[in-house]
């Protein structure tokens, strides 16, 4: 039923000791443990309390006095499995029964607020032991205190120096929520980090997990709990200078009861209390307290008080020198656990970035995917068109405006897939200084006369491995939008340069690897950016330029195309300072010579060739048989790989192509593709897609030997990865 108690404890502060005086407490407190007797619970029945005849008289009257111990204090008071009221303050009141005739009554509450509740509202007539308080003072009258008990430092066993107070500034300690060490903490020591909690277990767990750095308890109360749990990690590492003084507790209105009480409290001889503390408070070789200490204390009890004169001179010696040394320790550890912090917060950040941005590229990949298959027959359908139409006639120029706006929407949606790395791509070896030299011309037409184009490139060869068509989305991406930031004259530098990422950096950098590297630079020296605008610099359609003048995917290109090169980007702006962006793409270790360069010639016509068209869109599917009988082919289609296999077992050989969608329902299109090339080793196959599949590329990059054309094609298009497939 019980499962927390708020504090009723008060610790009073006593003057500061020396140091020796602290030292020769501890040692006193243990010896006294050690020595005591354990006490049986049926003590032998002390002499009788003398009462005047009006205490007589009023115990006559009040038979029965309600007392309300805390359920959840032990060792000082509780209750046991089978519901008896057990404990130091227990012990104390069945002797003040023995002595004085009272009979009390235990109310069972369920915490110490209801022990309050109950007090104030007069349902109980006495508290066993309570803390003496100026509220409570209104509605309780209080013995001099009969239970004393010292305030502790609870840290880990691994501390090796004495703690103090002072000690724990700008560290993590727990305290019981509502406990007086609460209000005490916080007022004399607000330097002091405090960790509220339910529970003084509670406290000593995260101490013991190392969640907090320490906590401030009631000695025996902490010991108790130490003791039960079998905790053997945690320390008594030093004492507060405070005690807690527990007073017996009667209503304000029976000033008999508490004079009757204090007189058997007082009446109990010194040794009888000594056996009660020493019943309730053990000692073995499971608690937290140092060997050492205790060593010395049994030292000290049989007489050694020369050994213990001399470790009280050490020890004084060394004092202040352990105390500034454990200061600095304590002042370290600080600050690293704040760097740590620190770091645990940047990285979470790059974590939910890099997050955001794969679901908004998952999005965008899905989106573009169904558009693609929408353009396709829209830009297909209009160059048949254009093809049938005269020059003269009236919607030609209808027709022309429809491809031009069709042309205009694929590039955007070619965008959207190379910013979700989903855009279909060749890389192949190439030197980036020498890539980047051949755009310089384009590069300065594209940017105007009025800015400046200054070209750095590393002395010696960049190899990497990308495919060109991309480089040249990202310089001109990149061009473009310094061009936009830069108000009259200005000057744009494009620069290369070989680096070297070490194992430290790239573990600051998400999905990122330690090892050589090409960087290739775009700064500025316009406008530049805050850094409110820069944290959102990647996203899809996020733009600062006026409504109508951008499409806010440039830079989501940018970026989409680094990570799928397993490359990464940074940006460096502020307000009138330019801008500047470093991309960072893994250095090629092999050869670059003989790579293909220049443009292919126009493909031509076909020769009456027979090819097998499999696409589940029957939009496209029409779309493409006219395409290819236009192109002069014999076409065969097909809806379903199955209905492509009966086709072409129909046919009995003789197809020379295959043209396949990727991603079709029952079987994918590298499946079909290997069932007909079983059969016929001689057919070629051309793939055709909205988006690559990992079936025949791995994260947009092509394997080894496969055609590929994107959705939307041109007729164009189409005729020349018609014939490459046919000639390779």
């Amino acid at each position: 039923m019980l499962h927390h108690r708020e504090t009723r404890t008060s610790p009073s502060r006593t003057p500061r000791a020396a140091a020796t005086r602290r030292f020769l407490r501890l040692i006193a407190a243990a010896g006294l443990l050690l020595i005591a007797p354990a006490a049986a619970r049926d003590q032998a029945v002390q002499p009788p309390v003398a009462l005047t005849p009006p205490e007589r008289a009023w115990l006559a009257d009040h038979p029965v006095i309600r007392i309300a111990p805390d359920p959840q204090f032990p060792p000082i008071e509780s209750f046991d499995d089978e519901g008896e009221y057990v404990g130091i303050a227990a012990d104390f009141m069945r002797i003040v029964e023995e002595t004085t005739g009272i009979r009390f009554e235990v109310v069972r509450c369920d915490d110490w607020d209801d022990v309050l509740l109950k007090a104030r509202n007069r349902e109980v007539d006495a508290l066993p032991a309570a803390a003496q308080t100026p509220e409570r003072s209104n509605y309780l009258l209080f013995s001099e205190p009969h239970i004393v008990l010292s305030g502790v430092i609870i840290t880990r066993a691994r501390a090796e120096e004495p703690v103090t107070l002072e000690d724990l500034t700008s560290m993590k300690v727990s305290i019981v929520e509502g406990y007086v060490w609460q209000e005490f903490l916080e007022k004399d020591f607000p330097g002091i980090r405090l960790d509220l909690t339910p529970d003084l277990w509670t406290c000593l767990n995260k101490v013991a997990l190392g969640l907090s750095d320490a906590t401030v308890a009631t000695l025996p109360v902490a010991l108790y709990y130490i003791e039960k749990e079998g905790v053997t990690n945690l320390k008594v590492a030093g004492e507060t200078g405070y005690f807690t003084r527990l007073s017996f507790a009667s209503r304000s209105d029976w000033p008999e009861l508490g004079a009757i009480v204090r007189k058997a409290l007082d009446g109990i001889p010194p040794e009888r209390k000594q056996q009660i503390l020493a019943r309730w408070i053990h000692v073995h070789d499971r608690s937290p307290f140092r060997r050492k200490e205790f060593l010395l204390a049994g030292i000290v009890v049989i007489g050694l008080f020369a050994v213990v004169i001399a470790a009280v001179a050490t020890w004084n010696a060394s004092l202040r020198r352990q105390v500034n040394r454990r200061t600095e320790e304590l002042r370290v550890q600080l600050r690293e656990r704040k760097l740590a912090d620190e770091e645990r917060g940047r990285l979470q950040a790059q974590l939910i970035q890099a997050q955001k941005m794969e679901s908004v590229g998952r999005l965008a990949g899905g989106v573009a995917h169904d558009f693609n298959n929408m353009l396709g027959v829209i830009l297909g359908h209009t160059e048949l068109a254009l093809a049938e139409v005269a020059s003269s006639s009236p919607i030609r120029e209808d027709l022309q405006q429809i491809h031009k706006a069709t042309l205009r929407s694929t590039d955007v949606i070619r965008q959207l897939l190379a910013f979700a790395r989903k855009q279909t791509i060749a890389p192949r070896p190439l030197d980036l200084n020498e890539a980047v030299e051949s755009m310089l011309k384009m590069l300065r037409r594209l940017i105007g006369e009025d800015i400046e184009l200054a070209w750095l490139p590393e002395s010696a060869p960049c190899p990497v491995k990308l495919d060109p068509t991309q480089l040249d989305q990202v310089l001109a991406n990149l061009c473009v939008n310094a061009r936009d930031a830069i108000a009259g004259v200005g000057r744009i530098v494009i620069e290369t340069a070989a680096v070297s990422v070490g194992e430290s950096v790239a573990a600051n950098l998400p999905d990122v690897l330690p090892g050589a590297y090409v960087m290739l630079s775009v700064s500025d020296d316009g406008c530049g950016m805050d850094e409110a605008t820069v944290g959102m610099l990647f996203e899809p359609f996020f733009t600062t330029k006026e409504p109508g003048k951008g499409t806010g995917l440039g830079l989501a290109t940018v970026y989409g195309i680094v990570k799928q090169n397993d490359g990464f980007i940074n940006v460096y702006s502020e307000p009138g300072t330019g801008t500047t962006f470093k991309i960072y793409f893994r250095r090629h270790a092999g050869d670059l010579a003989g790579e293909p360069s220049g443009e292919e010639p126009p493909a031509p016509k076909g020769t009456g060739e027979t090819i097998l068209v499999v696409e589940d869109e029957a939009s496209i599917l029409a779309l493409t048989e006219r395409l290819l009988v236009s192109l002069n082919y014999r076409v065969l289609t097909a809806r379903t790989p199955d209905e492509a296999l009966a086709v072409a077992d129909r046919h009995g050989g003789g197809i020379s192509l295959l043209i396949t969608d990727v991603v079709m329902p029952g079987m994918n299109g590298k499946g079909l593709a290997e069932r007909l090339t079983a059969s016929d080793p001689t057919l070629r196959c051309l793939y055709m897609s909205g988006y690559s599949a990992d079936v025949i590329a791995h994260r947009g990059m092509l394997d080894a030997g496969v055609h590929f054309i994107q959705k939307p094609f041109s007729t164009s298009d189409l005729a020349a990865a018609v014939r490459r497939a046919m000639k390779n």
